[in-house]
């Protein structure tokens, strides 16, 4: 979920703060430790369709979840809108910058759209992206990021802002990016805990 070129911490979208600078709140934390799932879709006038923030935290090694989150062929299986993921440019995770498209569809009655976005990438701890112009998909600027846990589990995190095309009330896109996001991150934890992931995305 993808892209992003040389990003300035906290001037994203015309000056406005960082998607990605957003925290669980204390009683999110606490949710999260009892085993729960953190979904937050916020509104923002003016700049997106909405905020979206998610968080769990999963019991399985960091390098796992890593090649899940930067492995192209990962991406439907993890996040169901995504319908396709290709490489377009750059060395991947392991040279630290990539642009991929992302076709997506986030609901049955909405047409498909191409999502071209590049990505940052800090080995084992943070994704960064940002849409580029060519894509479809007017603003998706954010980052995953893979913190530890005092019991030992990783909190992975997603903050990003979105602004779609389609003519539908903001209230509707987000609502079915809530819906969205929590499955996959339930998903994300599930697959982290199965079986060892066969290929990682860092060596390819």
């Amino acid at each position: 979920m993808p892209v992003i070129a040389a990003l300035a911490a906290a001037a994203a979208l015309g000056g406005a703060p960082w998607p990605g600078d957003w925290r669980p709140s204390a009683a999110q934390e606490r949710q999260l430790a009892r085993g729960g799932l953190v979904i937050e879709m916020l509104p923002d006038p003016g700049r997106s369709s909405g905020l979206i923030h998610a968080a769990v935290d999963v019991r399985a090694p960091a390098r796992r979840i890593w090649s899940l989150l930067t492995d192209c062929d990962e991406a439907p299986r993890l996040v169901t809108f995504i319908k396709a993921c290709r490489m377009v440019e750059g060395p991947g995770p392991a040279g630290g910058w990539d642009l991929r498209e992302d076709q997506i569809q986030p609901a049955f009655f909405v047409p498909p759209l191409r999502a071209m976005f590049r990505s940052e990438f800090e080995s084992e701890r943070r994704i960064r992206f940002r849409c580029t112009s060519a894509s479809e998909l007017r603003v998706c600027d954010g980052e995953w990021r893979l913190e530890p846990t005092p019991d030992g589990a990783v909190r992975v995190t997603y903050a990003s802002a979105v602004a779609a095309p389609y003519p539908l009330p903001d209230f509707v896109i987000r609502t079915v990016l809530a819906a969205e996001m929590a499955d996959s991150m339930r998903t994300l934890r599930r697959r982290a805990a199965e079986a060892e992931v066969p290929r990682v995305a860092a060596e390819r």
